[in-house]
């Protein structure tokens, strides 16, 4: 549940940031509220990896650790990107989106 939450947070978060009006503003909620809920997310993940799961349980886990690692990975280029408009940063936002998109297209729970 607190993963769902988490992700509820950064998501709302993000969108709140990108009508926030200058890239000052959109880096500072996604560095103090939409990565951090990223990676809170992360660790869980991480931490469940002690646990003695099923095998179903174990997929799972790895199918939202893969989608929380892009995540990780798109906020860390959105929050480059506010202080450069090179075409590289939005190339490589595409990209990670690509695959983030990938991911949900796989697990509809996500």
């Amino acid at each position: 549940r607190e993963f769902f939450d988490l992700q509820d947070k950064a998501t709302q978060a993000n969108t709140a940031g990108e009508a926030a009006g200058s890239p000052a503003e959109y880096k500072k909620i996604l560095s103090e509220t939409v990565l951090p809920a990223w990676k809170k997310n992360l660790t869980n993940l991480n931490e469940m990896e002690t646990l003695n799961m099923s095998s179903t349980m174990k997929g799972e886990q790895e199918k939202l650790k893969k989608y929380t690692v892009l995540r990780i990975e798109e906020t860390e280029l959105l929050i480059m990107a506010q202080d450069s408009t090179t075409e590289s940063n939005t190339n490589a936002i595409d990209e990670v989106r690509i695959k983030i998109n990938e991911v949900l297209k796989e697990n509809k729970q996500l």
